[in-house]
């Protein structure tokens, strides 16, 4: 999907979503929220004459699915439990805690039935995840059965999390308990939301002992979250030491923060605890609601409330969801059995019509406007569709903090004491500065790899924190200006090796009287490895704090097959070595099967797998069988052991002879859980072979999967 650069735009994406309520019919002892836990050891068993079990939600989502672990036959393995006397005996077992109903509702009204959950045998490991499709609005999720035990281990909700556009509401009218002096001028309610820093509101208590601090609103919102500005130490810098400062801070603290609806209390979102303030980031307090209201309320019941700025932020409606999305170009293979068939007779809605495609690999392609596409193929046999419907949504894409791999600047003895790291050690009291110098300075953050960049935003500490007597800067707020201009001018580019992709745009502080002056967003949208700060005039750069957000390129690829896999020697001396542990078994898609190796007479245990030519090797995954697939056999004890021997193997790409790249070593875990057995390797390197290695003991694996980027996506690197 593209990028959105608009910056009102919300991210829209599937995820997992939390309950924050799980309840259950009578008449167990376990603890509900088992079933949220991500163990495969704990479960709940819920009874009655109809049993249930309620997940309820913080807010309406769209549920896409609903997936359910069930723990398969060998995880029961015990000798004394009423289940497991014999196969036959487990068999009824599963019967009895089948069919249950799945259905998502809005309150108290069924929205959907997802369908029954029909459970197998559990057999075997992939027989036991369960995916019910959903795909509707609600707020609750709820299991039911008409009779039995519906016993649950382990429930995940997939629903499309909307990060809704979010905005600061401004309040009507604002009112308190009892202004302090009667000045309004230097005390009141309205000082809350009037953006000024140096005013402040201070409420004493009423006639019933309770002191109030209100924000009304034009008609009911969702409050997301309230978020309460304080003058921090320096600020307040007069005869007041930092002792009697703390004692004065303390009887403005234990401020309840709510909101309400008309005159109920809907929801308290926490309790206002000042700090010392002796950093500015300690005086932002947010506190998150998520719940509808018309007004915020503080109160305590003794002494006052004191606060200098308040915001609330509202969410509005949400900028995409999960729809039908047509494809602008249908197309199949054409072949003499279906020379006839209209491939647009898959999307027309007709169940009477239909698009066919034969002969040797045959194909029916659907693509969409943002050069998407879906691909429906066989390897041989006719290829028949009656309809197909695509639910999906216009994402913009996720983004997150990029992390960089090494940052410079332009050294200078005047600058030498303000680091390159200063500008992203998160600590906005220490900074980066580097100084022109022969016509030139720069500062530059670099990732390693390509990445998609979208934003970078820099961080600049505003006019009070820069309180020092001894800085000309600092004496008066002409001054500060002029420092503040001589700081300005600053390309901010996106970067590939040494050539530019785009300029962002030029750095233009403002001069910092408002804290909400100093965040600088700069939009990029385009790919790169570094982002480089640069001048030609003034004087210097200076940094506090950047912070780049994008997309990581670094994801997916199509598995190739390898041509050839070898090992450094067979684990055993039998004949029967290549079908137990022979190399092709790594590759075999089986995992009941393995590859296992000894050291050869150089020393080393290695295990190979070579390409037909060079490819841009994304990603390994190695996978390895867990605890209970060899459960028949040894302890646990002994297979710890076994494990332990089995560590310590580097994952490697090469080119002929000559290493590319390590990946990484493998080290496994002791695979109580299915999850652990997993292991994903990051390589992003050209090569024609992969090889796994070590200098003692063996190398056992069960299955080796090498995805590589081919075709559009190369262009990424």
């Amino acid at each position: 999907m593209v990028v959105h650069s608009r910056k009102e735009e919300p991210d829209t994406y599937f995820a997992e979503i939390t309950p924050t309520r799980v309840t259950q019919s009578c008449c167990s002892d376990d603890d509900s929220n088992q079933v949220l836990d991500k163990n495969l050891k704990t479960a709940i068993g819920a009874g009655g004459n109809s049993p249930w079990v309620k997940l309820e939600f913080e807010r309406e989502h769209r549920i896409h699915k609903v997936v359910f672990y069930l723990r398969f036959f060998a995880d029961w393995f015990n000798p004394n439990g009423s289940c497991m006397r014999d196969e036959d005996t487990w068999r009824n077992c599963v019967d009895k805690t089948d069919n249950v109903y799945v259905s998502v509702y809005k309150a108290d009204v069924q929205q959907k039935s997802c369908g029954t959950l029909q459970l197998t045998y559990g057999l075997e490991q992939s027989d036991q995840i369960y995916t019910l499709v959903c795909n509707t609005k609600g707020d609750v999720l709820i299991l039911s059965k008409t009779s039995g035990t519906l016993l649950i281990w382990e429930i995940v909700v997939i629903g499309t999390v909307i990060q809704v556009e979010k905005s600061e509401i401004n309040p009507t009218k604002t009112t308190q308990s009892n202004t302090k002096g009667n000045d309004e001028d230097c005390c009141g309610a309205a000082h809350v939301a009037d953006k000024d820093l140096s005013t402040r509101a201070a409420t004493l208590t009423d006639s019933n002992g309770e002191a109030w601090l209100k924000l009304e609103f034009d008609k009911s919102y969702v409050i997301e979250k309230i978020d309460i500005y304080y003058m921090f130490y320096t600020n307040w810098f007069f005869n007041l030491d930092i002792t009697d400062f703390r004692q004065w801070i303390d009887g403005r603290n234990n401020v309840d923060v709510s909101v309400y609806q008309r005159e109920v209390k809907q929801k308290s979102c926490g309790t206002l605890q000042l700090t010392d303030a002796l950093k500015q980031s300690d005086q932002i307090y947010t506190f998150i609601c998520n719940t509808e209201g018309d007004s915020v309320k503080l109160s305590k019941l003794e002494d006052r409330i004191v606060v200098y700025e308040v915001v609330v932020l509202a969410l509005l409606e949400p900028y995409s969801e999960v729809a039908e999305i047509t494809p602008t170009r249908v197309t199949l293979k054409e072949d003499n059995c279906c020379t006839n068939s209209d491939p647009y007779n898959a999307i027309d809605k007709q169940l009477n019509s239909r698009a066919a495609s034969g002969g040797k690999s045959p194909w029916l392609k659907l693509e969409f406007d943002k050069g998407d596409v879906l691909l429906l193929s066989k390897t041989s046999g006719l290829l028949k569709i009656w309809e197909i419907v695509v639910i999906g949504t216009d994402l913009p894409q996720q983004k997150n903090e990029l992390i960089p791999t090494n940052l410079s600047k332009k050294e200078s003895e005047q600058g030498i004491k303000y680091k390159a790291y200063n500008a992203m050690d998160k600590d906005m009291t220490t900074k980066m500065v580097t100084y022109v110098e022969h016509g030139a300075a720069w500062f530059k953050v670099e990732f390693g790899e390509v990445e998609f960049i979208h934003e970078v935003i820099i961080f600049t500490r505003f006019y009070t924190d820069w309180y020092s007597p001894g800085s000309r800067c600092a004496k008066t707020i002409e001054n500060f200006k002029s420092c503040m201009d001589d700081r300005n001018d600053v390309d901010v580019s996106v970067y590939q090796g040494d050539v530019q992709q785009k300029s962002c745009r030029t750095l233009q502080l403002t001069y910092g009287l408002e804290r909400t002056d100093q965040i600088y967003t700069l939009f990029c949208n385009t790919e790169g490895d570094s982002v480089k700060l640069s001048k030609t005039t003034g004087t210097l750069i200076e940094v506090f704090e950047i912070v780049v957000t994008g997309k990581v390129l670094r994801l997916g690829g199509t598995e190739i097959i390898p041509t050839k896999v070898t090992k450094s020697k067979a684990s055993r001396n039998d004949a029967e070595d290549e079908e137990f542990c022979g190399a092709e078994n790594a590759v075999d898609k089986y995992l009941d099967t393995r590859a296992s190796s000894v050291r050869d007479t150089h020393g080393e245990v290695w295990l190979r797998l070579e390409f037909d030519k060079i490819y841009m090797i994304n990603k390994i995954i190695i996978y390895y069988a867990f605890f209970t697939n060899w459960f028949s056999s040894i302890t646990l004890e002994e297979y710890k052991a076994r494990i332990d021997n089995r560590n310590n193997v580097d994952v490697s790409v090469y080119q002929g002879e000559v290493k590319q790249k390590s990946c990484g070593t493998l080290q496994l875990t002791y695979a109580l859980e299915q999850s652990d057995q997993i292991y994903p390797f990051i390589c992003i390197t050209e090569g024609d072979s992969v090889k796994l290695s070590k200098l003692e003991d063996r190398i056992v694996v069960y299955e080796v999967v090498v995805l590589a980027l081919q075709g559009n996506n190369i262009q990424h690197y």
